[in-house]
């Protein structure tokens, strides 16, 4: 089929230049972005190998270490844990008490779609920290680190920590991403449970927050004082892109604003784009 000089145009664009023309429009420099369209495989990248601070991004990688013990190991779901007090720190939205027992799959529920750090500290206890960062590096994604407890504003005891700090890379977190989107994380049943939890985050102030209506976004935010981020999978009008934004937060600035204009603006400009598969 012959295409339109427009859609001809924007194929040979790409998004790549959709990206760059988008954070030059809203003056966002200082963030790492990836936007990669999972079927044709075009991809736009901006800043996308700087390692950032890893904020409540990391724990994706927890929860795919709780994926890949369930494969490897026969770890239970089901398997109780109790709520000690060490593990107690500030969180959104809490829920859990000291003593409290809960399987390990409500602890990955509480942790993704609630962003609940007491969920967080009590799997790094289950899983332990260097497997879970072993898993990353297995998998290819040895600047996705986990390896100091979930705080808030008021830091905790951590007798395990040997060094190192939670970061995230924009290109990385995406393949992660992209690999469950594609059904090839763990393998196909891990990866859907993966983002049916992702599905159900219950913060959506940015990436989200501008998107038309018919879009479902499957995706894991991260906050400090320092930083904010975003980063998931997104599906619109059978597009099916992966959208990562990780930005230092400007002092005075609305950065949910800006994130939610940048996704509306890419997913959109994404969606012009024919629809080619990948040879």
């Amino acid at each position: 089929m012959r295409l339109s000089p427009e859609a001809a145009a924007r194929r040979a664009e790409g998004l790549q230049a959709v990206l760059a023309r988008t954070m030059e429009k809203h003056g966002f420099q200082d963030a790492s972005v990836v936007i990669r369209d999972v079927v044709t495989g075009d991809m736009g990248t901006w800043k996308a190998s700087s390692i950032r601070p890893g904020a409540s991004i990391a724990k994706l990688y927890v929860m795919v270490e709780m994926e890949r013990q369930r494969a490897d190991k026969g770890l239970d779901p089901a398997m109780r844990v109790r709520i000690r007090p060490e593990n107690m720190t500030e969180t959104w939205l809490p829920v859990l008490k000291v003593g409290d027992e809960v399987s390990v799959q409500q602890l990955v529920d509480l942790m993704i779609t609630r962003s609940d750090n007491v969920a967080t500290n009590t799997l790094m206890d289950v899983l332990g920290r260097q497997d879970i960062n072993a898993t990353m590096a297995r998998l290819g994604w040895p600047d996705l680190q986990i390896n100091r407890k979930l705080s808030g504003a008021a830091p905790i005891p951590d007798p395990g920590y040997v060094g190192g700090r939670n970061q995230v890379r924009a290109d990385q977190v995406s393949d992660l991403l992209g690999r469950i989107e594609e059904g090839r994380l763990i393998s196909p049943e891990a990866s859907a449970r993966m983002k049916e939890i992702l599905g159900r985050q219950m913060d959506n102030d940015k990436i989200p927050a501008a998107l038309p209506p018919g879009a479902r976004v499957f995706h894991k935010t991260g906050e400090t004082s320092r930083v904010t981020h975003d980063a998931g999978i997104v599906t619109l009008g059978g597009r099916r892109l992966v959208v990562s934004i990780l930005s230092e937060r400007p002092p005075g600035g609305n950065t949910y604003r800006t994130f939610a204009n940048v996704a509306r603006d890419l997913v959109l400009e994404a969606r012009k784009e024919p629809v080619s598969p990948r040879p």
